[in-house]
């Protein structure tokens, strides 16, 4: 487990702050190209991956993410902050 303190959201297609955050921390799928190398079993398997919040920060710092990829252009569009923050929907369970 690593503290976190700051994190990056991409916000190609965001209107809010909440909705980056819930697709940063939602479930990713590993399978395909891009299935889990067991150092165990020593294969490739599919997995799910997910990245939670345990306990939150006194302060957060969010990067957004302004540009499209290395070469594109940039976001220009007006992101909605909300005054208060709420992280108890991405907190972990355990």
């Amino acid at each position: 487990m690593d503290e976190i303190m700051d994190i990056s959201l991409e916000i190609l297609h965001a209107n809010s702050l909440k909705e980056p955050l819930g697709r940063f921390l939602q479930v990713e799928v590993l399978d395909g190209n891009n299935k889990y190398n067991c150092k165990k079993c020593k294969k490739l398997s599919a997995a799910h991956k997910q990245l939670s919040i345990i306990q939150a920060p006194n302060v957060l710092v969010i990067q957004l993410k302004r540009f499209e990829d290395v070469f594109g252009g940039k976001i220009d569009r007006n992101i909605i902050f909300e005054e208060h923050l709420g992280l108890t929907g991405h907190m972990s369970r355990d």
